[in-house]
């Protein structure tokens, strides 16, 4: 069996740990029922439910099938010491892309903020797709 209880460390995750919250936020954002991502997995929907809990911990095998099927780099489903100063680097850097959006730009950015962080996903995702069709900039599965 490739899952583990919690408390366990993995090799091959250098330190961080399977964060079950980004997991389920990314099931949600791409319509998914426990059982959809379950069987995409090759796994039943209570082994999806305990992953998102954090009751349990994932190989490597399932943790990068859980990144494919959500079409994410293996890092983003997981938790690490860097964290933190990372999402201050990137508090930075929104901070300074705000103060160069165009009207219609700030419009649909308080627009976006008043949704709940679920259909924010979901418009990203939608807008990044939308994105890669009509263009050949990176995306954020690709950088």
């Amino acid at each position: 069996m490739d899952i583990r209880r919690r408390g366990r460390v993995r090799s091959g995750t250098m330190g961080a740990s399977f964060d079950g919250r980004r997991m389920r936020l990314l099931r949600k954002a791409a319509g998914l029922r426990h059982r959809d991502v379950g069987a995409l997995c090759k796994r039943d929907a209570r082994t999806i439910l305990g992953l998102e809990a954090g009751r349990l911990t994932p190989s490597r095998e399932l943790a990068e099938r859980i990144a494919d099927v959500f079409g994410v780099d293996l890092a983003a489903l997981y938790a690490g010491p860097d964290v933190p100063s990372s999402r201050r680097r990137a508090d930075v850097l929104v901070r300074e892309a705000v103060e160069e959006l165009t009207p219609l730009e700030d419009h649909l950015l308080s627009v976006l903020r008043k949704l709940d962080e679920q259909k924010q996903l979901e418009v990203l995702n939608h807008a990044y797709r939308l994105a890669a069709t009509e263009s050949d900039e990176p995306t954020p599965e690709t950088i």
